[in-house]
């Protein structure tokens, strides 16, 4: 008691100032304590919170992953289906390129030799990943197996015009270029619709422009249009992938076919330059 006097006149306060300061002290610490409670409830709550979060991340992960590697099956399956008879061949120089600026590409190509011809195509889907890929897989798939019985170009795009315009959706199109090397009439027939020109080098280097418009559901025929390649040496033929980039300056189609080393070059292009799926097609009489 005496203590509690001494302390009293020391900080000159009365009995009843200190029981309200007592009771203050109480109130505030039974506010504390709930303030404290509150922030252990909140705490939980984003602990809660957070452990959902993570849940959803390692869902969207599980999920990209199984998308990512559905789509690896698939690139695979469509480039298993690329044809090149002009492998191993001893007569010509075959160098191809097919480089997709994401996983699945919306180009595809194919080689086909019959005899002393040589027909192959460059194809462009329109848009970037899954939809072009499937169309233009469907239409490789009709070009393979029509081109065993078929008698001439033109009967090939006949049969397969009406086959391309089931797999288009209303306003899609598909652009290509299709080529026809007969060695024994020294004729090139070709149908281009929607693409850069292709360049022919004989004694001098042509450009071989589009015939055809771009094929939609809606197209009724697709023109072919004959060449005389008596002086046949290359050919060149690719997507916009290479004209709308800016890799144009150093690999323009015209530098490709005068210096076929720029094609290896070329194969070997870094990511960051891949902006469009890149397909490039190049024969050359030895």
């Amino acid at each position: 008691m005496n203590e509690i006097k001494k302390l009293l006149e020391e900080h000159n306060l009365s009995i009843d100032e200190l029981k309200v300061m007592i009771k203050s002290y109480e109130k505030q610490s039974r506010r504390f304590g709930k303030i404290l409670k509150l922030s252990d409830k909140q705490q939980n709550q984003l602990l809660h919170l957070n452990e959902m979060l993570e849940e959803k991340e390692r869902k969207i992960r599980e999920l990209y992953e199984y998308d990512h590697s559905q789509q690896m099956i698939a690139k695979n399956k469509v480039e298993s289906t690329i044809v090149n008879e002009l492998e191993g061949n001893s007569e010509f120089i075959n160098k191809n390129i097919f480089l997709a600026s994401d996983i699945l590409s919306g180009d595809f190509y194919s080689i086909y030799k019959k005899g002393n011809k040589i027909i192959y195509y460059v194809i462009d889907g329109q848009g970037h990943g899954i939809s072009p890929a499937l169309t233009v897989f469907s239409v490789a798939s009709i070009f393979r197996d029509y081109i065993k019985v078929a008698n001439s170009l033109n009967d090939l795009l006949d049969y397969m015009l009406n086959y391309i315009k089931l797999v288009l959706l209303d306003g899609e199109q598909l652009s290509f270029t299709f080529v026809e090397l007969d060695f024994d009439k020294n004729i090139l027939n070709y149908a281009i619709g929607g693409m850069y020109p292709t360049y022919l080098k004989t004694n001098e280097i042509t450009k071989i422009r589009a015939n055809n418009l771009p094929i939609l559901n809606f197209t009724k025929e697709i023109k072919v249009n004959s060449i005389d390649i008596s002086d046949f040496k290359a050919i060149l033929s690719y997507t916009d992938g290479i004209i709308e980039n800016e890799i144009v300056q150093k690999f323009h189609p015209k530098k490709l076919i005068e210096n076929i080393s720029l094609i290896d070059e070329l194969k070997e292009i870094e990511d960051k330059y891949k902006d469009d799926d890149i397909t490039l097609v190049y024969i050359e009489k030895k």
